[in-house]
């Protein structure tokens, strides 16, 4: 499935989503995501995972 204005990249582990128009307003979720590969699914944004990265370095 290809939405307008919409990307995904799935990887073994792990699914990278962007949507330029929001994330309120896409047609893929989380809940999405889930069903479709039946799992339990988690998501951030770029901002916490850049954020979180940072922490991660400095905590060492």
């Amino acid at each position: 499935m290809k939405f307008e204005n919409e990307e995904i990249n799935i990887l073994a582990n792990c699914v990278y989503f962007y949507s330029s128009i929001g994330y309120g307003k896409t047609k893929y979720n989380n809940n999405f995501f889930e069903r479709k590969l039946k799992i339990t699914a988690t998501a951030r944004n770029y901002k916490t995972m850049a954020k979180l990265l940072e922490l991660s370095e400095n905590a060492s």
